[in-house]
Protein backbone atom coordinates (compact mmCIF):
# COMPACT_ATOMS: atom_id res chain seq x y z
CA UNK A 1 0.00 0.00 0.00
CA UNK A 2 0.93 3.49 -0.11
CA UNK A 3 1.44 3.99 3.26
CA UNK A 4 4.25 1.23 3.75
CA UNK A 5 6.05 3.07 1.13
CA UNK A 6 6.10 6.34 2.86
CA UNK A 7 7.85 4.71 6.47
CA UNK A 8 9.61 1.08 4.68
CA UNK A 9 11.92 1.28 7.75
CA UNK A 10 11.23 1.38 11.48
CA UNK A 11 13.52 1.70 14.07
CA UNK A 12 13.15 -0.27 16.80
CA UNK A 13 14.55 0.65 20.82
CA UNK A 14 14.68 -2.53 22.90
CA UNK A 15 14.45 -1.35 26.33
CA UNK A 16 14.34 -3.53 29.82
CA UNK A 17 10.96 -3.74 31.35
CA UNK A 18 10.47 -4.17 34.80
CA UNK A 19 10.53 -7.59 34.55
CA UNK A 20 14.06 -8.02 33.05
CA UNK A 21 12.47 -8.97 30.11
CA UNK A 22 13.91 -7.60 26.71
CA UNK A 23 10.63 -5.31 24.86
CA UNK A 24 10.91 -3.87 21.61
CA UNK A 25 9.37 0.07 21.04
CA UNK A 26 9.28 1.13 17.46
CA UNK A 27 10.43 4.87 17.90
CA UNK A 28 9.64 6.16 13.98
CA UNK A 29 9.41 5.26 10.89
CA UNK A 30 11.62 6.31 7.47
CA UNK A 31 11.27 6.12 4.07
CA UNK A 32 14.70 4.27 3.33
CA UNK A 33 16.90 1.89 5.42
CA UNK A 34 19.92 4.79 5.14
CA UNK A 35 17.64 7.32 6.97
CA UNK A 36 16.84 4.85 9.38
CA UNK A 37 20.50 4.08 10.02
CA UNK A 38 21.23 7.21 10.45
CA UNK A 39 19.01 8.37 12.99
CA UNK A 40 20.07 5.15 14.51
CA UNK A 41 23.38 5.82 14.75
CA UNK A 42 22.68 9.53 16.39
CA UNK A 43 21.01 7.80 18.99
CA UNK A 44 23.70 5.61 19.46
CA UNK A 45 25.46 8.51 20.67
CA UNK A 46 23.44 9.80 23.21
CA UNK A 47 24.78 9.89 26.57
CA UNK A 48 23.86 6.45 28.29
CA UNK A 49 21.01 7.14 30.22
CA UNK A 50 19.21 8.44 27.51
CA UNK A 51 20.08 5.45 25.44
CA UNK A 52 17.92 2.29 24.95
CA UNK A 53 19.54 -1.05 25.59
CA UNK A 54 20.10 -1.68 21.59
CA UNK A 55 18.45 0.06 18.56
CA UNK A 56 17.58 -2.10 15.13
CA UNK A 57 16.27 -1.17 11.94
CA UNK A 58 13.73 -3.64 10.25
CA UNK A 59 11.79 -3.20 7.28
CA UNK A 60 8.24 -2.74 8.22
CA UNK A 61 6.97 -5.90 7.20
CA UNK A 62 8.66 -6.93 10.61
CA UNK A 63 7.61 -6.44 14.27
CA UNK A 64 10.39 -8.03 16.67
CA UNK A 65 7.87 -7.93 19.03
CA UNK A 66 6.17 -11.28 17.46
CA UNK A 67 7.22 -14.45 18.19
CA UNK A 68 7.99 -16.77 15.17
CA UNK A 69 6.02 -19.70 16.14
CA UNK A 70 8.62 -22.55 16.64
Amino acid sequence: GVASATCAWVLWGQTVDPWNALAAVPLGGWPSKEACEQERMRREQAPVELRMAAYTCLPDTVDPRVRPKS
